[in-house]
């Protein structure tokens, strides 16, 4: 995987609307590819590690498919699966990330198939408001989340917008199956400072410490107790958490994982393939992982892939645990990993690594360079 020395990995996010100008870096990838998730080409379907973005990406979102960059120049690049124009691109997998421009907004129909949908040129189809591209190609206060086929997109005094996918709910709107252009979530009436999607559910962070959830609920990932297939956006509140505020929430296949303020980690829905540690069946609502109480150093940051899960120390440690067969825990561990298990490894070493995104069997590493 890489040497994660202490002090090197100053954060560990997933799926989150992280907006911290980062500087020159380069995005460092391997895992799986078929979908384009690599960003290396239609030739490259597996890779064991390989550089991205020479000349310097500041932001960078993961989904379980698909990814957004913002690179020196402001611009945003995306790449991955977009069979339901999840990128804002056309076609159902972008091999080699494609910058972002005003075909986002370009006349089109919704073609629907057996398989899935796929957004072609012809026929008029409903406008994204200027204001929401502006901010999708000049970000200023952006945040953007990454579903299985779906987007969530935070912007700072417009509110929340989301496009893709919708059978689940995941968009958090009513109405169609699949929404190409981006759509307010006016039940959402908070100011959310942090977002995640998983494979079909959202959650978002309030100023406050609590948490919205909503779409899939088969696991009861959304924390409320039963399952259902669809949830409606509901507020968890502090209460649930032992009155301490979540700071981090990072959605998976069917689980959401949670970080609180006392260094506290949770998890609710599934807790399949190592995810819930001691926990094996459905957790109906989020319970504390007792596994990171008991280390010498708390819990700074968390991070979720689709099955797989991570665990920064303030001491800089780095734990990670659950599915691992396409090597998401790292080339030599391909295998599942119930007991969280401390990374060490020379692959990065002389590196430093100030981000780790997980997305659907693959691991991405922010590298810093000179």
């Amino acid at each position: 995987m890489t040497s994660l020395v202490r002090k090197q990995i100053h954060n560990l996010r997933q799926l989150s609307t992280h907006r911290a100008d980062v500087g020159h870096q380069r995005l460092f990838i391997w895992g799986r590819g078929d979908s384009g998730q690599l960003g290396l080409g239609s030739s490259a379907l597996e890779s064991q590690g390989a550089f991205l973005f020479n000349d310097g990406v500041k932001r960078f979102w993961a989904g379980p498919n698909h990814f957004f960059a913002d690179d020196d120049r402001s611009a945003i690049w995306a790449w991955g699966r977009s069979d339901f124009l999840q990128t804002g691109v056309r076609g159902d997998k972008v091999f080699s990330p494609k910058k972002l421009t005003s075909e986002f907004l370009d006349t089109g129909r919704v073609k629907r198939t057996e398989e899935n949908i796929r957004f072609t040129r012809g026929e008029e189809m409903p406008q994204v408001e200027h204001s929401i591209l502006i901010h999708l190609i000049h970000p200023g206060e952006l945040g953007i989340a990454c579903g299985e086929d779906y987007s969530v997109a935070s912007i700072d005094g417009h509110g929340l917008f989301a496009f893709g996918r919708n059978d689940h709910g995941q968009l958090g709107v009513e109405g169609e199956k699949m929404i190409p252009n981006p759509t307010r979530i006016d039940k959402i009436s908070d100011k959310i400072t942090k977002l995640s999607c998983g494979w079909g559910h959202t959650a978002g962070i309030t100023e406050r410490g609590d948490v919205w959830l909503w779409g899939s609920n088969r696991h009861s990932q959304c924390g409320r107790g039963e399952k259902t297939i669809k949830c409606p956006p509901v507020l968890l509140s502090k209460d649930t958490f032992g009155r301490s505020k979540v700071v981090q929430a990072d959605c998976g296949s069917g689980h959401v994982l949670y970080r609180t303020e006392d260094g506290g980690v949770w998890l609710s829905g599934s807790a399949a393939d190592g995810k819930g540690i001691t926990h094996t069946e459905d957790l109906l609502t989020p319970q504390r992982l007792p596994f990171f109480d008991e280390l010498d150093s708390p819990v700074v940051s968390t991070m979720s892939g689709v099955d797989h899960l991570g665990a920064m120390l303030e001491n800089g440690e780095v734990y990670m645990w659950g599915f691992g067969q396409h090597g998401a825990l790292g080339p030599a561990l391909r295998k599942t990993i119930v007991i969280p298990q401390r990374i060490e490894s020379s692959l990065l070493k002389g590196q430093t690594i100030t981000r780790v995104y997980g997305s659907m069997d693959a691991t991405i590493f922010l590298v810093s360079y000179q």
